[in-house]
């Protein structure tokens, strides 16, 4: 009689153990990205690609975002002109039809990922009650701090480079995006990031349209 709770608790353990890894991810090869979208102006080019479809967020990021409203877009941003430009992390914004929306940090989404409820009830049910249940809060408590920090970690190493950009030069990688709640689907927005010189004046900004099917489709904050 003792055995059996003895190995569901081992069980449960295990399972919580998978449940709060995380996994970090690598960049898309650039050579095998197709952007669809690019503008250049004053011998700076960006091109960029909304990755607002599960799969592909799934495969390099390793979650939902649109459950929770965020927008990854990667991006490259080239200098084909004489003059180093600086890139600011305060300099890109999402132009929506409706408003205008601040970059977020990797580390803001990955929080906003790992506080969202988890999927154990059924899991305490199953197995031991409400020994599982005071394992699985336990494990939560412990395993959390450690998840998000992963994952924030991973998400800013992906993140577009910030800094001088020198002629000749590219930086690549994601930006990361959160639309306030009941935001309506839209078809069009612009990516806009503004360069300066190294002093941080004479700002050039590139405006790239961004055109998906159905931007973004995150039907649980839009119910």
């Amino acid at each position: 009689m003792i055995a059996k709770p003895a190995v569901s608790i081992a069980l449960v353990s295990l399972v919580l153990v998978g449940c709060s890894s995380y996994s970090a991810r690598e960049l898309p090869a650039l050579d095998r990205v197709r952007f669809s979208s690019r503008a250049e102006r004053e011998g700076i080019g960006v091109s960029a690609e909304a990755y607002t479809d599960l799969e592909r967020q799934q495969t390099y990021l390793d979650a939902d975002l649109g459950s929770i409203g965020a927008i990854p877009m990667l991006v490259l941003v080239e200098n084909t002109g004489k003059q180093s430009r600086k890139l600011s992390w305060g300099k890109i914004r999402l132009h929506t039809p409706n408003s205008k929306f601040e970059e977020l940090a990797g580390g803001d989404v990955a929080f906003r990922l790992d506080t969202s409820p988890g999927s154990h009830s059924s899991l305490d049910a199953a197995l031991i009650g409400r020994i599982a249940r005071a394992l699985v809060g336990l494990s939560q408590a412990r395993s959390k701090p450690k998840r998000q920090q992963a994952r924030a970690d991973d998400y800013k190493r992906k993140a577009l480079p910030r800094g001088v950009i020198n002629p000749g030069e590219t930086r690549y990688g994601f930006v990361y995006f959160l639309l306030p709640d009941k935001t309506a689907t839209f078809t069009d927005a612009s990516l806009l990031l503004s360069l300066t010189d190294k002093s941080g004046e004479n700002a050039v900004e590139v405006a790239v349209p961004i055109k998906v099917p159905h931007f973004p489709s995150f039907s649980a904050r839009n119910s």
